[in-house]
């Protein structure tokens, strides 16, 4: 069947229609509930294992990174541990030093003056004058000040006439005992004459009068010796309206002002009148332990100083001693003077006390890193031939960076020190400091010296 030609040309529009490519779509490409696109291609299997490989090549590389190091160093540190546990512990040395034949002993003090005391009243009255005042030098003798005392002024005029009546008494009964004694004397001859004039009674009562006034005139002056006293004593209390210095000295002190009521019960604290002090010289006291009292003779020079002057030392002497110990604290007390002519040293400066001692027998000194404190008492580590022994010593005063061995150790002795916890007895040692040349022949021979410079 022929075709139709009206409708060849539009047939052939629809098969070139349909023999053209369909346009692309931008549509996205379809995928699964994770996100991921179904459209992806496997991988080859080839590819897989070439990665993995690739990958256990990596972890390979960073393992071997890794480990070489950390087995090397841990190598090292075996080898350490084996050279140290091998090795001989390493020591330095020093030698005990004998101390000087002279000491110096130090103790804190107090400067004192050599004399002071508080001066109080001794009569009631009131402060009428002042000639001294603080600070005031003065001499044994010098007049400090006047209290004026009513009571005492009219106690001695009292004491003075009760004197005077008691003396008239005296001569009222001398007068008594004289006539007395003339009419026992007239009775007396008249019973001798034997004219039975006077009778025994009579010379017998003339007898008793005359013992009567002896009696009375012992009276009298017993009187008289009381009025006296009484006289003494009252004129001994006006004398002490005048205060005086009791030595020489320097005033330290005044409590009362002119016109203060004054009263000798009045003995409490400050309510003396002066303190004085004589500080030329002055004194020091120091109580010295019982292991140095005996060394300490009269006349030992001695050596203060004080902060006030520390480029100046004084010079005193030990003038005292208690020749005693001390039950409870186990020391002796002692007394040294210092010369203080320009009054540089002041009563209650606090101060340091010098005394050189000779010591019979000198001590070592060694350094108290050295000293080991255990169960067994007080030791020190001694290298002898290479090897330690530790050997007891007796300490003595402490120094603070050294220590003094009483006993126990000599000059030519080798200690450690600041021996460890691992030095024990017998052990080898190796020594630090072998360039003194005594110390190389103590080294042990199977360390050379070489070797111990390491």
């Amino acid at each position: 069947m022929v075709p139709d030609q009206k409708n060849t040309p539009q047939s052939n529009g629809a098969v070139a229609e349909a023999a053209a490519p369909a346009p692309k779509s931008h549509d996205p490409a379809p995928v699964d509930e994770h996100g991921i696109p179904k459209d992806l291609k496997r991988p080859h299997p080839v590819t897989i294992i070439a990665m993995l490989l690739l990958f256990c090549l990596v972890l390979a590389g960073l393992f071997y990174i890794g480990y070489k190091p950390h087995e090397k160093a841990a190598e090292q540190a075996r080898a350490d541990a084996s050279e140290l546990a091998n090795a001989l512990p390493v020591v330095s040395i020093a030698r005990p030093q004998p101390s000087k034949s002279v000491k110096d002993l130090t103790w804190p003090c107090d400067v004192r003056a050599n004399q002071e005391t508080a001066v109080y009243t001794r009569a009631n009255g009131f402060l009428s004058r002042l000639y001294v005042d603080i600070g005031s030098h003065v001499k044994a003798g010098d007049l400090l000040a006047e209290i004026d005392s009513p009571d005492v002024d009219a106690q001695l005029t009292q004491s003075e006439a009760a004197l005077k009546q008691a003396q008239a008494s005296v001569s009222k009964a001398n007068a008594d005992l004289t006539l007395a004694r003339q009419t026992l004397k007239r009775y007396q001859d008249l019973q001798r004459s034997g004219n039975n004039t006077v009778t025994q009674q009579e010379v017998d009562e003339k007898t008793a009068a005359l013992d009567q006034s002896r009696a009375e005139l012992e009276l009298a002056n017993a009187n008289v010796a009381a009025a006296d006293a009484t006289l003494k004593r009252f004129t001994a209390m006006k004398e002490f309206e005048r205060i005086t210095a009791p030595f020489e000295g320097v005033i330290t002190a005044r409590n009362y002002d002119v016109g203060a009521l004054l009263s000798p019960t009045d003995t409490g604290p400050n309510k003396q009148i002066f303190n004085i002090a004589q500080t030329d010289p002055v004194r020091v006291f120091v109580s010295v332990p019982q292991v140095y009292a005996t060394a300490i003779k009269n006349e030992e020079p001695a050596y203060l100083d004080v902060r006030n002057y520390p480029a100046r030392e004084f010079k005193g002497a030990v003038v005292l001693r208690s020749d005693a110990i001390d039950l409870a604290t186990r020391v002796m007390r002692f007394e040294v003077h210092f010369p203080n002519h320009d009054g540089a040293l002041v009563p209650g400066m606090y101060a340091n006390l010098r005394v050189g001692v000779e010591q019979q027998h000198p001590v070592m000194t060694i350094p108290t890193s050295a000293l080991v404190f255990d169960a067994s008492g007080t030791r020190v580590a001694k290298v002898e031939d290479g090897k330690i022994h530790f050997q007891p010593v007796k300490v003595g005063q402490d120094r603070g960076m050294t220590m003094e061995i009483t006993d126990g150790l000599s000059p030519s002795d080798v200690i450690v020190a600041a021996p460890g916890e691992q030095l024990m007895e017998g052990g080898e040692v190796r020594v630090a400091n072998p360039q003194d040349a005594t110390v190389n022949t103590l080294l042990p021979t199977t360390a050379p010296v070489a070797e111990a410079n390491k």
